[in-house]
């Protein structure tokens, strides 16, 4: 018998794709602009909502089915890795070292 753990003890999910390892960003709307379509246009297109595409847009989405994925690149013809980006989170600088006249 299997079992799953508590909802309490599961990760939290992290606000707009951010982690301690960086962040997953949608870059839907360059793509847009490069294509010199609209959201309405790639709606009509792909048969997906002004407002999940806009959520999407701008960042509010926590998941993404693969079949709107597909949708989009096939309407866009471009790669997922077109639309979404991983950026690290930027290093913590490192505590400032002891002078060599402290030797």
């Amino acid at each position: 018998m299997t079992t799953t753990e508590p909802a309490a003890e599961r990760e939290a999910p992290v606000a707009d794709g951010e982690s301690e390892d960086g962040e997953i960003v949608v870059t839907l709307d360059e793509v847009l602009k490069q294509r010199g379509m609209s959201l309405g246009e790639l709606s009509r297109q792909t048969g997906i909502t002004d407002k999940n595409l806009g959520e999407l847009k701008n960042g509010k989405k926590k998941a993404v089915w693969w079949s709107t994925l597909a949708a989009v690149c096939r309407v866009l013809d471009c790669q997922p890795g077109d639309l979404i980006v991983y950026r690290p989170v930027a290093a913590k600088s490192a505590p400032a070292q002891e002078s060599a006249s402290e030797e």
